[in-house]
């Protein structure tokens, strides 16, 4: 599975690039759920997650992901 495309910042975290984010919910939350695991692995410490108002469906998603 792909990884939602992101940017690692010097803080010890990624910024995701809301232009990547799958508009289908659940494609999205296997897309995120499988990201997360990776972004754990590589020790990463935060993930910066911004929606666009166009696919707000997704926030609860993200919201429950943690």
């Amino acid at each position: 599975m792909e990884l939602i495309a992101s940017t690692d910042n010097p803080f010890g975290g990624t910024v995701v690039k809301p232009e990547g984010l799958n508009p289908d919910p659940e494609a999205f939350s296997s897309q995120l759920r499988h990201s997360l695991g990776v972004w754990r692995t590589r020790g990463l410490k935060v993930v910066w997650l911004e929606i666009p108002i166009a696919k707000a469906q997704l926030i609860p998603l993200a919201a429950e992901a943690g």
